[in-house]
C-alpha cells in the first residue's frame, strides 16, 4: 500500500484537509491495459490483414479491399491508443491520497489535484 507522497502532503496541507488517512494505487491494470493494446493494434494486429488484402493469390477485388480496411481500423485505432498510454506511463502511477477533508489525486510524474469533499459531489470522488 503506498504512503502519501510529499507533493500530496504538501497539496493537502495548503487545502487544510487534515490528517492523512490513506493512499490508494488507481488505474493500475487500465493504464498497462491501454499500452498493451495500443502496441498490439500497431505492431502485429495490422499487418495480417493487410498482407492478405494484398498478396491473396485468386481473391475477389472487394476482399481485398476489406482485408487491407480492416488492418488500417486496427493500425488507427493503435496509433490512437498507443501514444496516450504511453504518456500515462510517461506520467507515473495514478494515487489517491485520502484525508480527514478532502483527497488528492496524483500522478506521481505529472498532475496533482486536491478536491474538498464538501465542494466535490459524490461522482467526482467516487
Amino acid at each position: 500500500m503506498p504512503s502519501v507522497t510529499e507533493r500530496a502532503g504538501q497539496a493537502a496541507d495548503v487545502a487544510g484537509f487534515g490528517p492523512w488517512e490513506r493512499s490508494l494505487q488507481v488505474n493500475g491494470r487500465i493504464d498497462g491495459r491501454y499500452l498493451t493494446n495500443g502496441a498490439m493494434l500497431v505492431f502485429c494486429a495490422p499487418w495480417g490483414p493487410i498482407a492478405i488484402g494484398l498478396f491473396m493469390p485468386g481473391g475477389s477485388w472487394w476482399m481485398r479491399i476489406f482485408c487491407v480496411a480492416i488492418g488500417v481500423i486496427f493500425l488507427c485505432v493503435g496509433l490512437a491508443l498507443f501514444p496516450q498510454a504511453w504518456r500515462r506511463r510517461q506520467a507515473g502511477a495514478a494515487l489517491i491520497h485520502l484525508f480527514g477533508n478532502g483527497a488528492v489525486l496524483e500522478r506521481t510524474k505529472g498532475q496533482i489535484f486536491a478536491l474538498c469533499y464538501a465542494d466535490t459531489p459524490a461522482d467526482y470522488v467516487f
